[in-house]
């Protein structure tokens, strides 16, 4: 069952919560109807005139920051910790998946990261920092297509390049989405007796985790990274951008993505 609602979500998603793809949808049916009688007519092209503009307002960086501020919690800082000037309180940090392209990666050395690799040079500078003893990286292939290819064997690599010692790094390579994350996790951590956590994801991501995490028992403190808000530019931002409307529709998923997981009771 787990499998089917796996597979189901990454082929559904992109068309219940893609913005672009609804405004397009309806606009090709308005342009299909043409011929058709006024009343349908008129109804669909205001349909697809609605979506066409809600597209260009979520195109807009200033729509995503305005998003981002009202979704995002404030980013982690060793003082959100509480360590009281003693280092290793916590017993692992643990990095979600999500910021590598396993997919476009290659055996040769060549890891393809994107915008939310924060997430792992923020796990590499709390070890460093010695927050806790150990990282226990959580990615196995959230991409149907190819199952084989991993993050989390890529996140460990990277983490020793930032200077983690490969026996600190705890890889659980077989979560596909974080649901997965947090179930999967539990057992590589009791196993190494780590009890209390430190849970490293982005900002806009952290609630939905957060609420996974608590419901599976974890005894954890948030350390959110790699905010979508941005200092407002003039102009620049009320022009519509392909990125920009990729980070809004990221957190308009996340949203759906608690709905979602509410009603499957994951959290």
């Amino acid at each position: 069952m787990q499998d089917f609602l796996f597979v189901l979500s990454k082929l559904v998603r992109p068309f219940l919560v893609s913005p672009l793809f609804i405004c397009l949808f309806f606009s090709l049916i308005a342009l299909m109807l043409l011929p058709a009688e006024k009343i349908l007519k008129q109804v669909f092209k205001y349909i697809a005139l609605f979506f066409c503009v809600s597209v260009a307002i979520l195109a807009m960086q200033a729509t995503t920051s305005v998003l981002a501020g009202l979704w995002e919690v404030p980013l982690g800082t060793l003082e959100m910790l509480d360590l009281a000037g003693e280092p290793s309180q916590y017993d692992a940090i643990v990095v979600l998946g999500g910021s590598i392209n396993a997919a476009a990666s290659d055996d040769k050395g060549h890891i393809q990261t994107n915008d939310a690799n924060e997430r792992i040079m923020a796990a590499a500078s709390l070890y460093l920092d010695e927050v806790a003893p150990l990282i226990l990286v959580s990615g196995g292939s959230g991409n149907p297509a190819w199952p084989d290819k991993k993050e989390a064997p890529l996140m460990a690599e990277l983490l020793e390049t930032m200077g983690v010692p490969r026996n600190a790094i705890i890889t659980e390579n077989a979560s596909r989405n974080t649901y997965e994350n947090a179930t999967f996790s539990k057992p590589l951590l009791e196993k190494a007796g780590a009890k209390r956590i430190v849970l490293v994801t982005s900002a806009w991501h952290i609630r939905r985790s957060a609420a996974i995490f608590r419901k599976q028992g974890y005894d954890f403190a948030p350390f959110p990274v790699d905010c979508l808000k941005e200092p407002f530019t003039p102009f620049a931002d009320l022009v519509p951008d392909a990125g920009a409307l990729d980070r809004s529709t990221r957190i308009l998923r996340e949203i759906v993505g608690i709905i979602a997981y509410k009603f499957l009771g994951r959290l």
